[in-house]
């Protein structure tokens, strides 16, 4: 008998959960239109790359072509590998090369985030392919661009249009280079360059090998919809620990640290909230401050009716 009753328990929760399921939650699975879908202005530009002349170099028919032309599913699992994805990127191919073929070339008059953009770079080619001197002519061109989208005199195609994007100053484009060939990375201001380098080492570290590298034909054009993108968190007394989630953030293109600051609390003759830091957080904050990185972000300690903030290269 009690077997009986227990079944019948069993059958009505698989009834009642069923009937939630299917009747009483909405239709999640139904097929919802990306947030950019129909958008007019993205559509203009997702237009401009279809329509996008590509160079000689970039068809596999060149003579002597190193390019090997990929297919779409192909291009969507390499980009699984980028976070975040570009709002608009189109890769049609891959040039594998030896990694003493590339060259990474910075404008002139470079600025240290964009030096040090460069340096992220080769770092990880030489880390993965023990490849110290890189002077070949598949040249990676990377810098600020002039109000005529050029850099050092080289035009950069869809680099005016920059200028017409949300958070400009963060904007980027990847295209190829027409002669010599290669790629340019090209932003309004070094935030930008340092952004669409990061693309571009995203998409390179999973196919490094020894001694060679698979570069992609690539074109690209992004830009954040929100000018801060970070976390907030109390990261203890430890400086490794605070510059490896630095690093991780800079890796995503992330630019905001906020942390918050679980110390005595007190108050000044004004009712003023403030912060009785001890020598060690004192001294960790100014090693923080210190890292030698150059992209910025926000070290803030929050306390009652007040904001201690500083800025902080990461």
């Amino acid at each position: 008998m009690m077997r009986y009753f227990f079944l019948a328990i069993k059958f009505k929760i698989i009834l009642s959960l069923y009937c939630f399921y299917f009747c009483i939650q909405p239709q999640t699975n139904a097929s919802q239109p990306y947030p950019h879908d129909n958008d007019p202005f993205i559509m203009k530009y997702e237009q401009w790359i279809e329509d996008y002349s590509w160079p000689s170099w970039a068809s596999s028919e060149f003579e002597n072509s190193q390019v090997k032309f990929i297919d779409e599913g192909y291009s969507k699992m390499w980009l699984r590998w980028v976070t975040p994805l570009p709002k608009l990127i189109k890769i049609t191919g891959q040039a594998e090369l030896q990694a003493a073929d590339i060259s990474v070339q910075l404008r002139v008059n470079a600025t240290d985030t964009e030096k040090q953009a460069c340096e992220e770079l080769i770092n990880m080619i030489k880390d993965s392919t023990a490849v110290e001197q890189f002077n070949g002519s598949f040249r990676v061109l990377i810098g600020i661009c002039d109000d005529q989208g050029k850099i050092d005199g080289i035009d950069i195609p869809g680099a005016k249009e920059l200028h017409n994007l949300e958070n400009k100053d963060q904007a980027y484009v990847i295209c190829p280079l027409n002669v010599p060939y290669g790629l340019a990375i090209a932003g309004l201001t070094e935030k930008g360059v340092y952004y669409g380098v990061k693309t571009l080492q995203q998409l390179i570290k999973p196919k490094l090998g020894k001694e060679f590298i698979v570069m992609p034909v690539m074109l690209a054009m992004d830009w954040p919809d929100l000018s801060e993108r970070g976390q907030w968190g109390i990261w203890g007394h430890n400086p490794n620990l605070m510059t490896r989630i630095v690093e991780y953030m800079a890796d995503r293109k992330m630019n905001l640290m906020e942390v918050h600051y679980p110390g005595t609390l007190s108050f000044d003759r004004n009712n003023r909230g403030i912060v009785n830091m001890d020598p060690i957080s004192r001294e960790q904050l100014v090693t923080f401050s210190e890292l030698d990185t150059c992209n910025e972000a926000i070290l803030t300690v929050l306390a009652i009716g007040q904001t201690y903030t500083r800025y902080i290269p990461i």
